[in-house]
């Protein structure tokens, strides 16, 4: 540290390899404006979430920028544009193939933010406030990373064993009518089926509690009697707050 540039870097103790390092970058810091850059250790980065890439692992040989902002947006597997989509997870786990150990870095803020990967390797990381939480997860297994992540954000919610069953749902239902048919195939078929999920179809607008003002809904609550009484099967709806 010196009086012009802050920087620091991070490393594991147990083998002394720097996992971050703030030093060609620096940081700059506003009210409304953070930019943190580091080079990496590796270019096996896993992670920052969500998005839809061809490969679960970034490809570092050019710059690409990813937007980490939720947001309701139909998915495009095949998209080269990086779209950002229903959840944020400021979040990357690094592997280094030369001695396969496994790190993890966690920047927890709430605000707009995004993160640009490229050769070096290196990133930048963006948000326009919040504090600036950084977590450092030493590993060294993948499986540690995890772990030590978990501590941190807690752990995920135990489903009821039913939702560990197959279940089936999609945008663009006509009706309860539809749905009950698309039940009795799948069961024809010698299909188990535990849940059943509508989208937003059977909202008038995208608007909460309207289904009662579309006659091919109308008939929802009695559906989700006789699928739950008669099939064994649970209903989930999906509900937008507007």
């Amino acid at each position: 540290m010196n009086d012009s540039i802050f920087s620091f870097f991070i490393s594991r103790t147990s083998d002394d390899e720097i996992l971050f390092d703030t030093a060609f970058g620096g940081l700059l810091f506003s009210d409304q404006y953070i930019q943190l850059s580091a080079m990496l250790s590796t270019n096996q980065i896993f992670g920052f979430g969500e998005h839809i890439r061809k490969t679960l692992m970034h490809d570092l040989s050019e710059y690409k920028t990813w937007g980490m902002n939720a947001r309701d947006a139909g998915t495009d597997a095949i998209s080269d544009i990086p779209y950002n989509y229903y959840g944020v997870h400021p979040f990357y786990l690094a592997l280094n193939p030369v001695n396969q150990k496994a790190h993890g870095v966690f920047i927890l803020n709430s605000n707009a933010q995004e993160v640009t990967l490229g050769p070096g390797p290196h990133l930048i990381y963006r948000t326009i406030g919040g504090q600036l939480e950084l977590f450092f997860f030493p590993g060294p297994t993948p499986e540690a990373v995890i772990q030590q992540y978990q501590q941190v954000i807690g752990r995920p919610y135990l489903p009821p064993y039913w939702g560990l069953g197959y279940q089936l749902c999609r945008w663009g239902y006509n009706g309860t009518e539809e749905i009950l048919g698309i039940v009795n195939e799948i069961l024809k078929a010698g299909i188990p089926q535990d849940g059943q999920c509508a989208d937003i179809d059977y909202m008038e607008g995208a608007k909460t509690f309207t289904y009662n003002k579309l006659p091919e809904w109308k008939n929802l609550p009695n559906l989700i009697d006789d699928l739950r009484e008669n099939y064994g099967i649970h209903f989930i709806l999906v509900r937008f707050f507007f």
